[in-house]
């Protein structure tokens, strides 16, 4: 049924939390049968413009048969979804997320335990699929003003020209450099002439390489400088994609780890750099470490269902396992509260790193370039689950 969309919004006093205004309007027609993501990405563009949509802002959706497109509120109402944002509101009323993909995660509660840095987008993906986000952050992941110090010697005039590459594993080591490239006054730290420089990282992290100038702060010759992203989003990946090294110097900004063992990661992406005849040096840009005692509070007290738990690394387990010991628990308490939950963790080796610590996986993705294959793959998991019962 082609239906005309109609967004009621009510916008709340910030200090008596009551509606003070009301206006109703009414967007183009659409099909949520095709549910073809541009036309929606479209309508949503369309919605926020016209109704001047805030964050304090709380949203009715009512699609309206086409016989009946009278801005009265008539026709068939739909679940209203309020207070979570125009795309989400859209979601549950159509059943389907912005991608096209249908809300199989309605009514389902999944913790995760990663960072601050990550937790937004994970979390935002969740509430897309219908879910419920229960975050637990384990670790903290900041850049210190020790970790700024130990940057600056690389980002002085010319400092990068004894280097043939600069190695991101992480979002959180391209944040740490820019903010170290922000103090460095404007200096290049890679002359305008010289041999290709490559500059790599991981899947999505890539896309902070191209925003606020970060490529042209390291040169101003856009012609030096190369990007590489390669294909499997991994450290072993990006080993393979840079090829032999034959004696040449790789910079690799990676943290610092505090109460907390590190883990292999790291270590592992630097012997393997030594074996492929690199050279490479490593810098403290950003520092990992445990939250704290209270770290799994929210999963203490929680006294509703949890269906899956999302680990993105393996130090947010050792976290997890310091927290819960803090507060009388152990894994093995966790598993009798919550018998049916699944384990998630986003890719292979953090699956191993998860497992290390007696944790089964019961999910890992395929594709680990972004959040989106972790959730897929936890989506049919679940979905698979159902069927089976």
């Amino acid at each position: 049924m082609t239906t005309v969309f109609c967004a009621h919004l009510a916008a709340m006093d910030s200090v008596v939390g009551l509606p003070i205004a009301v206006a109703t309007t009414e967007f183009p027609l659409w099909d949520p049968k095709r549910r073809n993501a541009g036309e929606l990405g479209a309508l949503l563009k369309t919605a926020k413009e016209a109704a001047c949509i805030t964050s304090r802002s709380s949203f009715s959706w009512y699609p309206i048969p086409r016989a009946k497109n009278k801005m009265n509120g008539c026709g068939r109402r739909c679940e209203p979804a309020t207070t979570i944002g125009l795309v989400m509101a859209a979601a549950l009323v159509l059943g389907c997320s912005p991608s096209g993909l249908p809300s199989q995660l309605s009514g389902r509660r999944v913790a995760f335990t990663t960072p601050l840095t990550y937790a937004g987008r994970l979390a935002g993906l969740l509430e897309l699929r219908g879910a419920t986000p229960l975050h637990l952050p384990t670790v903290v992941v900041d850049t210190t003003a020790r970790n700024l110090a130990a940057l600056r010697p690389y980002l002085g005039a010319g400092a990068l020209d004894s280097f043939s590459a600069l190695a991101f594993t992480s979002r959180n080591g391209i944040t740490a450099f820019s903010l170290g490239l922000a103090d460095a006054d404007e200096t290049q730290s890679l002359s305008d002439s010289g041999e290709l420089f490559t500059i790599a990282a991981l899947g999505k992290d890539a896309e902070l390489l191209h925003e606020e100038g970060f490529l042209s702060k390291i040169c101003r010759n856009p012609s030096r400088i190369r990007v590489l992203v390669p294909e499997i989003a991994s450290p072993v990946g990006l080993v393979e994609s840079l090829g032999a090294g034959s004696g040449r110097r790789i910079l690799c900004p990676v943290p610092s780890v505090v109460d907390l063992e590190e883990p292999p990661v790291v270590p592992d992406f630097l012997r393997e750099l030594w074996a492929r005849g690199w050279v490479p040096e490593r810098v403290p840009a950003y520092e990992t470490r445990w939250t704290g005692p209270l770290c799994t509070e929210g999963l203490v007290v929680l006294d509703t269902a949890l269906d899956a738990m999302v680990f993105t690394s393996s130090a947010e387990v050792e976290g997890l396992m310091k927290g819960l010991e803090a507060l009388g628990w152990d894994w093995g308490k966790v598993r009798r509260r919550w018998p049916k939950m699944l384990v998630c963790a986003h890719g292979p080796v953090t699956a191993k790193g998860v497992e290390s610590f007696g944790v089964r996986v019961d999910v890992v993705n395929s594709k680990f370039s972004s959040f989106d294959g972790l959730i897929e793959a936890l989506t049919s998991k679940l979905v698979a689950l159902d069927l089976e019962r």
